[in-house]
This record gives structure tokens, sequence and C-alpha cells, in this order.
């Protein structure tokens, strides 16, 4: 005979089980992005310090969980190297941010 406390029971059991499999964490890893700031102001991310495309631009290496969060991080690097009057990086000596 099925009884209102075990459905009760049982309905608990179903939610805790649904929100369980709905809420899954999805972990992103983190990895070294190249972030390049062009001449005429637009960024970009993808690619190799050294190619031939950043030869005119300010280059960062970036750990990062996306390429989004990656331009953020070099766009606030490119903001303090600008406010403290410090050179901005090259292709040829690149912004390096270790993984911590």
């Amino acid at each position: 005979m099925w009884h209102r406390s075990t459905s009760k029971i049982m309905g608990a059991a179903f939610q805790s089980a649904v929100k369980t499999k709905n809420h899954k964490e999805t972990h992103m890893e983190t990895r070294l992005w190249t972030v390049a700031r062009f001449p005429v102001g637009s960024w970009t991310t993808g690619g190799r310090p050294e190619d031939s495309d950043y030869e005119f631009s300010e280059v960062y290496q970036i750990p990062a969980e996306s390429r989004e969060k990656a331009t953020k991080k070099a766009q606030a690097v490119r903001s303090r190297l600008k406010k403290k009057g410090l050179p901005f990086p090259t292709q040829k000596q690149p912004y390096r941010e270790d993984f911590k």
C-alpha cells in the first residue's frame, strides 16, 4: 500500500536527484592565452607570440579560463602599465604572466 509519508520521502529523494543532475559543476581549465593589441586599438586572442600578424602589436601571455577573461586581464595589465608610465610589451618582449 502506498502511503502519503512514503510519497513525501520519495518525492524529496527525486527532487534531490534532479537538482544534482541539473546543477553539475562546470569546471573550465586554465590555459595560457596569447592576447594581442593591434596599433589601431583592437584586441585579439590566439596564435603564438611570434606570429607575423603581431609584429607591430603589444603581446601578452595570460593564463585564463576563456578568451574573454584573458582579454580583460590583458587590458587590466595594459592599464596599470600606462598609469605607471611603463613601456608596453612587444612581440620581441611579450608580457608573460605565470600560472598560479
